[in-house]
């Protein structure tokens, strides 16, 4: 019997992989995970009863990284499937654990929750206390922090201010997108040594976060990069989550400066939710028209002074990072240092992983490959950097925007229309979005096997977007 039972959880466990995945995607909080199981995309998975056709080979199976935490939520599922099969085959008998095994498999993510929820309490109080001592750590020093937050940009702003920062003094800034509370607390406790400036990416996924952020490390520097009405599923509405961009500016030291992009017409929304008349306000739309931007044949951006016509040929690709270096360059004018100076160390700097590259296909094909994030300001830059290519043949592959909520289908129907103006054929490869796209391009969805064939179709002539993250398959199929 025991045999059997094993034999039944294995069967159990690409159910079980896929939605612990899920869970750690949503980096372990309910409330993502709750947002997720109300959207379209969770909807549908809820009802894949088994992993689909993809789902089942090595390579593809949505399956988690197995960190000491997810192994921990996994031995506790398994803990609880185990024991109810064997308490009813025992007290009941065997059709009655049959028909247990049945009710559990198909409550797999309401188990995983379960699993998961001891975890998520302890982690409360565990980042509350890992807060509370890097804060006592940072409060030792003489620090600057400058924070920055925004609807999106923030990892490639960071990038940039960490280049021109690294000049002004010893410097340390977290690695990567490690900006949540819990993720701030840790890497400060274990790599902050006193170093002059801290840089720290602000982010949040529900209100208060921002707050509690800035109430253990206010910065002198605040950065804004720009709004979007993104994780509206998580706050309820676009004012929520001005509100809550808006606690970093609130949190300033007295006699603090908010750098903001200003170009950005949402970035006022965030503001309205200031009332300070203690610190300075410097928008980049003062800086922008001392500029002219433009592109190279190889699509990477240049930025010209017109006084001095000096020009920063940069690493990146399309017009649409002009806030970021702007923000970078308000940044270092802080520390007194002329264009010249700045165009020396912005050259140089190398996008992060977030930011857009550029690749030929083997077929020749041009790719652009946005496939790390997906908000609307993003994919619509995208969208009118595809627009500006002369390949006759264009396609977008997206799964669509996740966490939008009730304006989903209004921003997945403006998508659609930009995609129109830029003559691109839709691959959507999800769920979210997926039928108001299709019907706003009078396109016909399109089954996987027809889409993967498509890919490996490419030719010299043809353009693609991959925008936000894309199946493990989608991609084998480009490579």
């Amino acid at each position: 019997m025991f045999a059997l039972f094993l034999i039944v959880f294995v069967i159990t466990l690409p159910r079980v992989y896929f939605w612990c995945a899920y869970l750690q995607q949503k980096e372990y909080r309910l409330d993502r995970l709750r947002v997720f199981l109300l959207s379209a995309e969770g909807k549908e998975a809820i009802k894949k009863f088994y992993p689909w056709d993809y789902a089942l080979t090595r390579t593809s199976l949505k399956r988690p990284h197995q960190t000491m935490k997810m192994i921990l939520i996994e031995g506790l599922f398994s803990l609880l499937f185990l024991s109810a099969l064997f308490f009813t085959n025992a007290y009941f008998g065997f059709l009655y654990a049959v028909g247990t095994f049945l009710i559990l498999y198909t409550c797999a993510p309401v188990l995983v929750l379960l699993s998961a929820a001891p975890f998520a309490a302890v982690t409360f109080v565990i980042t509350r206390s890992l807060l509370r001592l890097s804060s006592i750590k940072v409060r030792r020093y003489n620090t600057t922090i400058i924070g920055i937050t925004g609807s999106y940009g923030k990892t490639t702003t960071k990038a940039l201010l960490a280049a021109v920062l690294q000049r002004e003094g010893s410097l340390y800034t977290l690695p990567a997108s490690h900006n949540t509370p819990l993720s701030i607390a840790l890497h400060i406790l274990k790599d902050y040594h006193g170093e002059k400036t801290l840089l720290i990416e602000y982010a949040a996924y529900k209100s208060g976060e921002i707050s509690l952020l800035t109430n253990h490390f206010p910065p002198h520097i605040a950065v804004i990069t720009g709004f979007a009405p993104q994780h509206i599923g998580l706050f309820g509405s676009q004012q929520a989550i001005a509100e809550e961009k808006g606690a970093l500016v609130r949190g300033l030291v007295p006699g603090g400066t908010a750098l903001i992009n200003d170009l950005d017409d949402g970035v006022t929304s965030i503001m309205k939710t200031v009332n300070r008349s203690d610190i300075h306000v410097f928008g980049i739309s003062v800086l922008a028209p001392q500029f002219t931007f433009a592109m190279t044949k190889e699509l990477q951006f240049t930025m010209t002074e017109k006084s001095t016509k000096t020009t920063i040929q940069t690493k990146f690709f399309g017009t649409f990072y002009q806030s970021n270096f702007l923000l970078a360059v308000a940044a270092a004018q802080q520390y007194k240092r002329t264009f010249k100076e700045i165009s020396q160390i912005l050259e140089h700097v190398e996008p992060p992983a977030t930011a857009l590259r550029v690749r030929t296909h083997t077929s020749g094909a041009l790719i652009l490959d946005d496939g790390k994030t997906a908000n609307e300001k993003g994919f619509m830059s995208a969208l009118e950097l595809l627009k500006q290519l002369p390949h006759k043949k264009k396609y977008v592959v997206t799964e669509g925007i996740i966490d939008l909520g009730k304006e989903s289908t209004k921003i997945h129907i403006h998508l659609a229309r930009a995609m129109k103006t830029a003559g691109a054929e839709l691959l959507h490869v999800g769920t979210e979005g997926r039928d108001v796209m299709y019907t706003s391009l009078g396109q016909e969805p399109q089954n996987p096997d027809t889409m993967i064939r498509d890919l490996q179709k490419l030719t010299a002539d043809s353009a693609m977007l991959i925008e936000g993250h894309i199946p493990k398959h989608y991609e084998t199929a480009l490579r």
